[in-house]
């Protein structure tokens, strides 16, 4: 069945948006302020800022007025990286794999269309990078994921007519989107290996045993440590590290 784009999922993605927003502000801020920085309209930012409260993940300052994130948050956030299901079956796997294979590692899922980190391993797995997202087409654990699904689905997840891509990645419309999921579906493997990113990716779908595919798994390489003659190898890597985690999660 297609996963169609309900109104519901823009309001989810711009609650997302602004709850990232405000974790990364070094102070409380005003609803208009907010409303400017993220390209949103008042309204839009006072009905979003109501709902989250009401949930607890944001508090308000009534003398000031302003807003930021409350701690209720931020317990929510500890209790997915360490309690989530995946995470708590794999983390200690994901470790081994790291050390293995001297690289840094993330477990990945999508949360509506966006990926998003649940785990990681590594130099570059520390905790910053746990809830770390973007656009499911734009990653390549997102993409890798996604070339699992039916055909027919894949149109739900690509880059929408009008919109702003990076130039820094190959994809730039349906087109492309189409053409990669294709090519990771014959070669196992998803790549992000952009002209001016400061990381190189690859990532295998996690395959389980009813040949679904709920999680992706990413080796992530800081540029000045890529080598680009050991791709195969790479490649060959993750997609068994991929069947590791499989195993692993069918054994807890």
């Amino acid at each position: 069945m297609s996963r169609k784009r309900p109104a519901e999922s823009d309001h989810f993605n711009v609650g997302m948006q602004l709850l990232r927003f405000l974790v990364r502000s070094p102070r409380s801020l005003g609803v208009s302020e907010i409303a400017e920085k993220m390209g949103i309209a008042v309204s839009s930012a006072h009905d979003m800022l109501r709902v989250l409260g009401e949930l607890g993940f944001v508090a308000k300052d009534e003398s000031s007025r302003c807003y930021r994130a409350s701690p209720q948050f931020f317990e929510l956030v500890h209790d997915f990286a360490n309690e989530f299901g995946a995470t708590r079956k794999l983390r200690n796997a994901l470790d081994e794999l790291s050390q293995k294979y001297d690289a840094s590692i993330y477990l990945g899922t999508l949360w509506g269309h966006q990926s998003i980190i649940i785990a990681a391993a590594g130099s570059l797995g520390a905790t910053h990078a746990l809830g770390a997202s973007g656009p499911a087409y734009t990653t390549a654990i997102g993409r890798a994921i996604i070339s699992q699904m039916n055909e027919d689905e894949w149109s739900d997840y690509a880059p929408e007519n009008g919109e702003t891509l990076s130039p820094d990645t190959s994809i730039q419309d349906a087109d492309d989107f189409r053409k990669a999921l294709l090519d990771i579906r014959e070669k196992g493997v998803a790549w992000n290996i952009g002209k001016t990113g400061a990381t190189v990716s690859v990532a295998a779908p996690i395959i389980q045993l009813d040949q679904s595919c709920t999680y992706g798994v990413a080796f992530i390489f800081a540029e000045a440590d890529w080598i680009p003659h050991r791709r195969t190898h790479y490649a060959q890597t993750i997609r068994k590290c991929a069947e590791i985690l499989s195993d692993r999660l069918v054994l807890h």
